[in-house]
């Protein structure tokens, strides 16, 4: 079960995975097994993200990489990581920026491939489109603000309706 949810979740289907990481975390407290119960509880969180308060779930990810089962578990403090990346990319470039970064760190000196082409993937990303004084993530469906007199956003020209379709920019 916790494979398959780590499948899905690894194809960004984190809605999908959600419930398997949620049982898993059940199966695991109930074994006793407090590793890998934190591990689905974590994974299982970035599946609710819509609907979870962002500032709050950071924080919480943030005391979970602080504790020492975190800290002595590279895989478990990876987890921990890419997630808390995807929540703060949500609403603080800086710290996900932060979080990618040690993702990256984490996955070299992990030697995993796969999870340093995904954060340096995520850190390409948000190079593209951070720009200093934006607000929200250009996916929100809310548009951007800019707040820096100096920086503006680049919107696509407006199309001219007076041209035929194919010349129209």
């Amino acid at each position: 079960m916790l494979a398959e949810a780590d499948r899905l979740a690894w194809l960004k289907n984190w809605s999908r995975a959600e419930p398997l990481f949620l049982r898993a975390e059940e199966m695991f407290s109930a074994a006793g097994d407090e590793r890998n119960a934190l591990y689905s509880r974590i994974s299982a969180i970035r599946g609710r993200l819509p609907q979870l308060p962002l500032i709050e779930v950071s924080q919480t990810l943030s005391d979970y990489l602080g504790t020492p089962l975190v800290q002595n578990d590279t895989k478990l403090k990876l987890r921990c990581l890419v997630v808390k990346g995807d929540v703060d990319m949500d609403f603080d470039d800086g710290l996900a920026q932060e979080d990618w970064t040690a993702a990256l760190a984490l996955a070299k000196s992990l030697k995993d491939p796969d999870w340093e082409a995904r954060a340096t993937g995520e850190l390409g990303t948000m190079r593209n489109w951070s720009v200093p004084g934006r607000t929200c993530n250009p996916g929100s469906p809310f548009g951007c603000r800019d707040s820096s007199a100096r920086t503006k956003i680049q919107r696509p020209p407006a199309r001219d309706p007076s041209l035929p379709p194919e010349t129209r920019v």
